[in-house]
Protein backbone atom coordinates (compact mmCIF):
# COMPACT_ATOMS: atom_id res chain seq x y z
CA UNK A 1 0.00 0.00 0.00
CA UNK A 2 3.01 2.43 0.59
CA UNK A 3 4.16 1.75 -2.46
CA UNK A 4 1.14 2.76 -4.24
CA UNK A 5 0.36 5.71 -2.18
CA UNK A 6 4.04 6.94 -3.15
CA UNK A 7 3.47 6.23 -6.85
CA UNK A 8 0.42 8.24 -6.50
CA UNK A 9 2.43 11.18 -4.87
CA UNK A 10 5.06 11.38 -7.54
CA UNK A 11 2.56 11.06 -10.48
CA UNK A 12 0.48 13.84 -8.97
CA UNK A 13 3.32 16.34 -7.64
CA UNK A 14 4.45 15.61 -11.34
CA UNK A 15 1.61 17.19 -13.04
CA UNK A 16 0.89 19.45 -10.13
CA UNK A 17 4.86 21.11 -10.92
CA UNK A 18 3.93 21.22 -14.76
CA UNK A 19 0.37 22.74 -14.62
CA UNK A 20 2.09 25.53 -12.30
CA UNK A 21 5.30 25.65 -14.66
CA UNK A 22 3.45 25.82 -17.75
CA UNK A 23 1.44 28.62 -16.38
CA UNK A 24 -2.30 27.28 -17.52
CA UNK A 25 -4.50 30.00 -17.08
CA UNK A 26 -5.15 33.76 -17.24
CA UNK A 27 -5.78 36.65 -15.28
CA UNK A 28 -8.12 39.57 -15.77
CA UNK A 29 -8.59 43.01 -13.85
CA UNK A 30 -11.90 45.35 -14.36
CA UNK A 31 -13.23 47.37 -12.02
CA UNK A 32 -11.14 46.21 -9.29
CA UNK A 33 -12.22 42.61 -9.68
CA UNK A 34 -9.56 39.63 -11.06
CA UNK A 35 -10.40 36.97 -12.85
CA UNK A 36 -8.44 33.82 -12.33
CA UNK A 37 -8.55 30.97 -14.18
CA UNK A 38 -6.11 28.16 -13.75
CA UNK A 39 -5.73 24.78 -14.86
CA UNK A 40 -4.39 22.76 -11.75
CA UNK A 41 -2.84 18.71 -10.87
CA UNK A 42 -2.88 16.82 -7.89
CA UNK A 43 -4.02 13.60 -5.60
CA UNK A 44 -7.16 12.67 -4.15
CA UNK A 45 -7.61 10.19 -1.51
CA UNK A 46 -10.12 8.75 -0.43
CA UNK A 47 -10.81 8.41 3.50
CA UNK A 48 -12.18 5.30 4.37
CA UNK A 49 -11.77 1.25 4.68
CA UNK A 50 -9.26 1.95 1.84
CA UNK A 51 -7.23 4.82 0.95
CA UNK A 52 -7.68 4.55 -2.65
CA UNK A 53 -5.70 7.85 -4.63
CA UNK A 54 -6.55 9.03 -7.66
CA UNK A 55 -5.11 12.08 -9.71
CA UNK A 56 -7.00 14.86 -10.15
CA UNK A 57 -6.76 17.52 -13.43
CA UNK A 58 -9.16 20.64 -12.91
CA UNK A 59 -9.86 24.16 -13.63
CA UNK A 60 -10.99 26.98 -10.89
CA UNK A 61 -12.11 30.00 -12.59
CA UNK A 62 -12.73 32.81 -9.72
CA UNK A 63 -13.42 36.32 -9.64
CA UNK A 64 -11.83 38.30 -6.38
CA UNK A 65 -12.21 41.83 -5.43
CA UNK A 66 -9.78 44.22 -3.32
CA UNK A 67 -11.00 43.00 0.00
CA UNK A 68 -9.87 39.10 -0.97
CA UNK A 69 -13.64 38.00 -1.09
CA UNK A 70 -13.56 35.59 -3.75
CA UNK A 71 -16.39 33.66 -5.77
CA UNK A 72 -16.19 31.20 -8.27
CA UNK A 73 -16.16 27.61 -10.16
CA UNK A 74 -14.46 24.26 -9.68
CA UNK A 75 -14.88 21.87 -12.25
CA UNK A 76 -12.38 18.45 -11.59
CA UNK A 77 -11.95 15.13 -13.27
CA UNK A 78 -10.59 12.38 -11.37
CA UNK A 79 -8.68 9.67 -13.15
CA UNK A 80 -8.09 6.34 -11.78
CA UNK A 81 -4.52 5.69 -11.91
CA UNK A 82 -4.23 1.77 -10.01
CA UNK A 83 -4.56 -1.07 -12.31
CA UNK A 84 -5.22 0.95 -15.49
CA UNK A 85 -5.58 4.68 -16.40
CA UNK A 86 -9.81 5.07 -16.07
CA UNK A 87 -11.99 8.38 -15.80
CA UNK A 88 -13.31 7.81 -12.47
CA UNK A 89 -15.51 10.97 -11.68
CA UNK A 90 -16.66 13.98 -13.01
CA UNK A 91 -17.15 17.08 -10.35
CA UNK A 92 -18.04 20.72 -10.54
CA UNK A 93 -18.37 23.00 -7.30
CA UNK A 94 -19.25 26.63 -6.63
CA UNK A 95 -16.15 28.14 -4.44
CA UNK A 96 -17.50 30.99 -2.26
CA UNK A 97 -15.54 32.37 0.45
CA UNK A 98 -11.51 34.60 0.90
CA UNK A 99 -9.23 34.56 -1.50
CA UNK A 100 -7.21 32.08 0.59
CA UNK A 101 -10.24 29.77 1.95
CA UNK A 102 -13.57 29.02 0.46
CA UNK A 103 -16.18 26.74 1.34
CA UNK A 104 -17.53 24.32 -1.73
CA UNK A 105 -20.42 23.17 -2.42
CA UNK A 106 -21.73 21.17 -5.85
CA UNK A 107 -22.15 17.85 -7.06
CA UNK A 108 -20.79 15.56 -10.49
CA UNK A 109 -21.55 11.22 -10.84
CA UNK A 110 -18.89 8.61 -10.29
CA UNK A 111 -18.45 6.58 -13.08
CA UNK A 112 -17.74 3.78 -10.77
CA UNK A 113 -20.61 3.68 -9.28
CA UNK A 114 -22.79 4.70 -11.93
CA UNK A 115 -24.48 6.83 -9.48
CA UNK A 116 -25.10 11.11 -9.21
CA UNK A 117 -23.81 12.47 -6.06
CA UNK A 118 -23.65 15.98 -4.12
CA UNK A 119 -20.50 17.33 -2.27
CA UNK A 120 -19.44 19.72 0.36
CA UNK A 121 -15.52 20.94 0.90
CA UNK A 122 -13.05 23.39 1.64
CA UNK A 123 -10.43 24.47 -0.43
CA UNK A 124 -7.28 26.10 0.37
CA UNK A 125 -3.70 27.06 -1.00
CA UNK A 126 -2.70 23.42 -1.78
CA UNK A 127 -5.20 21.60 -0.41
CA UNK A 128 -9.00 20.67 -0.17
CA UNK A 129 -10.93 18.89 2.45
CA UNK A 130 -14.69 17.44 1.25
CA UNK A 131 -17.10 14.72 1.71
CA UNK A 132 -19.26 13.06 -1.96
CA UNK A 133 -22.93 12.27 -0.26
CA UNK A 134 -24.47 9.38 -2.57
CA UNK A 135 -27.39 9.49 -0.20
CA UNK A 136 -27.61 10.16 3.50
CA UNK A 137 -26.04 6.56 4.25
CA UNK A 138 -22.76 6.59 2.42
CA UNK A 139 -20.50 9.59 2.58
CA UNK A 140 -17.25 9.83 1.08
CA UNK A 141 -14.49 12.21 2.84
CA UNK A 142 -11.55 12.84 0.88
CA UNK A 143 -8.26 14.33 0.58
CA UNK A 144 -6.49 16.63 -2.20
CA UNK A 145 -3.64 17.90 -2.89
CA UNK A 146 -3.41 20.32 -5.44
CA UNK A 147 -1.13 22.87 -7.00
CA UNK A 148 -3.60 25.79 -6.53
CA UNK A 149 -1.81 28.37 -4.95
CA UNK A 150 -4.12 31.41 -3.01
CA UNK A 151 -6.05 32.98 -5.66
CA UNK A 152 -5.02 36.71 -6.46
CA UNK A 153 -6.68 39.72 -5.45
CA UNK A 154 -6.19 42.80 -7.66
CA UNK A 155 -3.62 45.52 -6.89
CA UNK A 156 -4.64 48.49 -4.93
CA UNK A 157 -5.08 51.47 -8.06
CA UNK A 158 -5.44 55.21 -7.55
CA UNK A 159 -7.98 56.98 -9.74
CA UNK A 160 -8.69 60.94 -10.77
CA UNK A 161 -9.43 62.32 -7.81
CA UNK A 162 -10.97 65.69 -7.85
CA UNK A 163 -10.94 68.70 -11.03
CA UNK A 164 -7.83 68.64 -12.19
CA UNK A 165 -5.44 66.93 -9.80
CA UNK A 166 -4.69 64.32 -12.37
CA UNK A 167 -3.24 60.33 -11.69
CA UNK A 168 -1.73 59.68 -8.36
CA UNK A 169 1.62 57.15 -9.28
CA UNK A 170 1.24 55.47 -5.52
CA UNK A 171 -1.21 52.92 -3.95
CA UNK A 172 -1.74 55.52 -1.06
CA UNK A 173 -2.94 58.19 -4.03
CA UNK A 174 -0.61 60.96 -2.36
CA UNK A 175 1.57 61.83 -5.31
CA UNK A 176 0.08 63.81 -7.99
CA UNK A 177 1.66 62.82 -11.36
CA UNK A 178 2.47 65.73 -13.40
Amino acid sequence: MKKVLATAAVIGSLFATNAQAIGFGYDLVTDGVKHNTNAYAGVNIALGNKLVPTLVLGVFDTRVKQNGNTEGANLAVHINVLGGVSLSKLKLSYLNGKNDLQGEIGGGYDLGKQAPFASLGINAPFGAIGVDGFSLHELAPSLTIHSQDEFKAPKASCKNVGLGQGAFSDSACSQNVT
